[in-house]
């Protein structure tokens, strides 16, 4: 349970990080433009809320992107080694008495690592704070709306709206069906105009729009910029409603409009439900409505391109760094020197693969066994769903048993069992960028030394350009891209002439 939570907590809080150059940016032009485009306004706070509940990015890989983030994978998993003392910090699964640089199966650096560990031990404390803070506003708000339910017990229905001797000031209050309450203690001319204002609310549907900022700031309250948000969008809400609510008017009913409003601004707890009509910066609020300004059509457009600038930098900005499969525990811990050392000359420097945790030759292969060496050469499903392409391609020309190959009486027939005993021969088949990836694989490492390397001292493997070659033939990478493959390859290196 604290795990899932930690979870949420952490990718709220990449949201929310992700998401303040936008506030900022939305917070200045508020300053800039004040009250001169109130309408464009509230519909950048609606993006804002907007994008404060959006938890996806745009399409790409983290390297591309402005800031990089651990992923919730990578610190769980040190979260989950935490206890255990026997293996390494760094979730590589070798005892800690085995030299950092002859570790084969973690990609991260000491400062990555460093900051890994430290999210693991923080995490799980935010995040029981986090929600401490939710509650607390979602009880207190709770609170207030009952109260203010309470307080209308005694009010009368008259045309469209409620009157009640025990409020002190008009709202409207409610969610799908909200009501307007207007004090009877308040002269007619100022009911008139409260009464206009609330309506005005209703039909613009402030009321709904209140109570998801509400439920954004309860998500969000660790972020200072989203409290600034949100009150500068109360504000801007208020106006807009002024606004159009005296659009009609004269300049003596708005003077009349004016003082009914400055006659209802006294200090009344409203639940975030409930608008009341002496809500808001008075004085912000009567400039706006003695002076009305305009915003022009060329600030309009230049305001909106802007904004989907920055909204689009805010989204690039929320990348998780997916981790390499290798840096994911493994199954089973290399457990002595010599195997590290078989890993070491399996695996080139640059591969970015699974890092299959028994090779042949090690002391734990299962010899005289097939079935529980494609056993040991399985790559959990979860872990194929997390790898890219890449990986996932690397993995399978490093297939341990790929040797096997040569026993089959034609490399169609070799490659179908290949998919149907190994998950990850499977999940290439259904990627839609494999040609691709191995049309790029190919024409890297085309020609590099490993090319006549089949059978070494240390251990046994297929060539990978030989795998290339081998899957290059089948059906399911048929493409006229990869024909230079067929062609280029030596017959040394090929199956099946």
């Amino acid at each position: 349970m604290l795990a899932l939570l930690s979870k949420i907590f952490y990718h709220v809080l990449i949201i929310s990080i992700t998401s303040s150059i936008f506030i900022l940016f939305v917070i200045g032009l508020r300053i800039v433009l004040k009250h001169r485009a109130i309408r464009l306004m509230c519909f950048l706070w609606g993006v804002v809320m907007l994008r404060l509940l959006f938890p996806f990015s745009l399409p790409g890989r983290s390297e591309n992107s402005f800031i990089s983030f651990q992923s919730w994978e990578t610190i769980n998993g040190l979260q989950s080694e935490s206890g255990q003392e026997s293996l390494h910090s760094n979730s590589t699964g070798v005892t800690e008495d085995v030299p950092l640089d002859t570790v084969p199966t973690s990609n991260l650096s000491a400062k990555e690592n460093a900051v890994s560990t430290s999210l693991s031990v923080i995490l799980p404390v935010g995040a029981v704070l986090w929600l401490s803070g939710m509650l607390v506003l979602l009880l207190k708000n709770g609170i207030l709306y009952l109260k203010l339910c309470k307080s209308t017990a005694d009010a009368i229905q008259e045309n469209g709206f409620f009157l009640s001797p025990s409020i002190p000031v008009p709202f409207l209050l409610g969610f799908i069906r909200p009501r307007i309450y207007i004090p009877t203690a308040l002269d007619m001319e100022t009911r008139k105009h409260a009464l206009l204002h609330e309506q005005t609310h209703q039909r613009i549907h402030d009321n709904l729009l209140r109570l998801i900022e509400s439920f954004v700031l309860m998500i969000h309250w660790i972020n200072p910029l989203v409290w600034i948000a949100f009150h500068f969008c109360e504000r801007d809400l208020e106006l807009r409603c002024d606004t159009l609510s005296v659009s009609d008017m004269t300049e003596e009913e708005r003077k009349s409009y004016i003082n009914a409003m400055l006659l209802c601004a006294k200090r009344h707890p409203i639940a975030t439900s409930a608008i009341s009509f002496g809500n808001g910066s008075l004085r912000e609020r009567a400039e706006n409505i003695a002076f009305p300004q305009k915003s022009s059509f060329i600030i309009s457009i230049t305001t909106v391109t802007i904004a989907i600038i920055f909204f689009s930098v805010s989204l690039a900005m929320q990348k998780e760094e997916k981790p390499n499969v290798h840096r994911l525990p493994i199954p089973v811990p290399y457990d002595n020197q010599q195997d590290i050392e078989i890993a070491k000359a399996y695996f080139p420097e640059d591969y970015i693969g699974y890092r299959y945790p028994v090779l042949p030759t090690m002391s734990t292969w299962p010899y005289g066994n097939h079935a529980d060496m494609i056993s040991v050469c399985q790559i959990p499903e979860n872990v194929l769903k997390e790898m890219s392409t890449e990986e996932l391609l690397e993995s399978v020309l490093y297939y341990p048993l790929f040797p096997d190959a040569y026993l089959y009486d034609s490399r169609q027939k070799a490659y179908e069992i290949f998919k149907n005993s190994m998950g990850a021969f499977a999940e290439l088949s259904r990627r839609e960028d494999r040609v691709a990836c191995l049309d790029r694989y190919w024409d890297t490492h085309r020609g590099t030394s490993y090319l006549v390397t089949v059978v070494s001292e240390e251990i046994y493997h297929a060539n990978p350009l030989s795998v290339a070659f081998f899957l290059a033939g089948q059906e399911d990478f048929q493409d006229s891209n990869l024909s230079k493959i067929l062609d280029d390859t030596p017959s040394t290196y090929s199956f099946y002439q």
